[in-house]
């Protein structure tokens, strides 16, 4: 067992993770002294871990599948993400990645915790386990979980979303009473809450559980404990994010940063999407240029059309520097939760249960904290645009949620797409009636309506038109070693339209 997750953890700590000086071991890494194996060095490589899927590759892969992202011209990484295919190869990395590096090493680190009866530290990594496990679910549909971290069965069964929704939350709610009968200061280093007590991990932990039980609230009987979180009222006051941990260097940086913008990354991809773009200048929204640049073309913002890279276009679409980009630094922080979608979940618990008045506070207060967080003034404009009334208040919920994720953190709004159904397809526009791709092309992104979504120029055929990408297909790395692979689906990936269960 330990020849298996040491070196995970450590490779995990000693490459991307540096996210400051701490990180830098003197020991070598390939033959690490046991004695130095203390949750101080483990548990910052587990968030860091998390950060670097959750915050550049599931960031970039959930932009493109929710249309906040397009692909720029010339470049071709995510054209087929762009195109709405999710293809098995590519999303087994988020599989393994989370399982091995974060998984395991935060087992380790509760086991750890445990024993020296650190209940601040258990409760940290028992959040990153809850929130990885999540997003498993949301990705997959089914994951290991009851079995998942056993080292002695190697195929372990799968178990159905709200298995392991039921499952995090009784880790999270243990982990909290441990926490609070013995509230001492944490012990292992984190870059999320730095110098964080127990009280704080159990904000977190409850925000945690708000999305959990919110996202699966409508199709899973929760109310009573929904009402009893809502009723403590204990939740972060501002932004969990990673932030004020990165420096300007390779590996040391903004991990979605170094990918696409740095002077090291690769290749340059991801682009505003005219969907994103068409609905925020629609009312001259402030976070706009907070969150992505003007064009060097005419210093406005343009965004770009799915399914291409835009290689028959003319000028000056042809251009690389016509595109508006995500406005990324070194430092950029990578989110969490934010105090804006506990906002959003407070606003659709109270709508949900009748209560207008306290929906559309929330609501208002869900978009004022998204402006803060951007540092900039508007946020009446966008409430007048998506009022929240008992006509509206599903659809402006699903937009604002749709365009404070777009700016933040992808991921979470690809879920809330699925979730939601908001924003719905334009069925009258389609990335065809943008941008035809013929010899001598033209962009047009004006035909498309706000708060809405579209059919991209060219969709993968299993797809089709007017639909979302519902799930990733089941990780071939496990596919390859599970017989268990996809238990309760008849052992076959259900289909790329095939709903997670809280979104049937």
């Amino acid at each position: 067992m330990k020849k298996f997750i040491i070196p995970s953890m450590i490779l995990a700590i000693a490459g991307f993770t540096s996210c400051n000086d701490y990180l830098d071991i003197n020991s070598n890494p390939n033959s690490p002294d046991e004695a130095s194996l203390t949750n101080d060095l483990i548990y910052p490589g587990v968030e860091m871990a998390y950060v670097a899927i959750t915050g550049n590759y599931l960031r970039s892969c959930a932009g493109y599948l929710s249309e906040f992202y397009a692909q720029q011209f010339g470049t071709s990484n995510y054209v087929p993400f762009s195109q709405f295919e999710a293809s098995q190869e590519r999303t087994s990395y988020f599989y393994q990645y989370l399982y091995l590096r974060v998984l395991s090493n935060a087992n380790i680190v509760k086991g750890k915790a445990e024993a020296e009866g650190d209940w601040a530290t258990y409760l940290a990594a028992t959040v990153m386990s809850a929130a990885t496990f999540q997003d498993l679910v949301d990705m997959y549909g089914e994951t290991p979980y009851t079995e998942a971290l056993d080292a002695e069965n190697p195929m372990p069964n799968y178990d159905k979303g709200d298995v392991v929704y039921a499952g995090i939350l009784n880790d999270l709610d243990e982990a909290i009473q441990k926490a609070k009968a013995d509230p001492k200061q944490l012990t292992a280093t984190s870059f999320l809450i730095p110098n964080g007590a127990a009280e704080d991990w159990i904000q977190v932990a409850n925000a945690l559980k708000l999305r959990i039980l919110m996202r699966e609230h409508n199709v899973v009987n929760v109310s009573s404990q929904l009402a009893s979180l809502i009723q403590e009222n204990n939740f972060p006051a501002s932004d969990i994010e990673w932030a004020g941990c990165w420096s300007n260097a390779s590996e040391k940086a903004n991990p979605f940063y170094s990918e696409e913008f740095a002077d090291w990354g690769a290749q340059k991809n991801a682009i505003l999407n005219c969907a994103l773009q068409i609905t925020m200048s629609a009312y001259n929204d402030g976070r706009l240029p907070v969150y992505f640049t003007r064009s060097q073309y005419d210093g406005q913002f343009h965004g770009s059309v799915s399914g291409d890279n835009m290689s028959s276009a003319v000028a000056p679409y042809s251009s690389t520097t016509y595109w508006s980009r995500p406005n990324m630094a070194y430092n950029t922080p990578v989110s969490f939760i934010s105090r804006a979608e506990i906002e959003f979940w407070l606003a659709e618990y109270y709508a949900d249960n009748g209560d207008m008045t306290n929906g559309a506070n929330h609501y208002q207060a869900a978009i004022e904290a998204s402006f803060a967080s951007a540092g900039v003034d508007g946020a009446a404009d966008a409430i007048a645009a998506w009022p929240f009334t008992a006509n509206t208040w599903k659809e402006s919920l699903g937009v604002q949620k749709w365009v404070l994720f777009g700016c933040i953190n992808t991921f979470q709004g690809w879920c809330e797409l699925r979730r939601l159904k908001y924003p719905a397809f334009d069925t009258a526009i389609t990335g065809t009636d943008m941008y035809s791709g013929k010899s001598n092309c033209n962009v047009d992104t004006s035909l498309l309506s706000p708060g809405h979504i579209y059919t991209p120029y060219k969709v993968y055929a299993e797809v089709g038109d007017n639909h979302v990408v519902q799930r990733f297909p089941y990780s071939s790395a496990s596919e390859n070693r599970n017989e268990h692979v996809g238990e309760g689906t008849e052992n076959e990936f259900p289909g790329f339209l095939a709903p997670i269960f809280w979104a049937e």
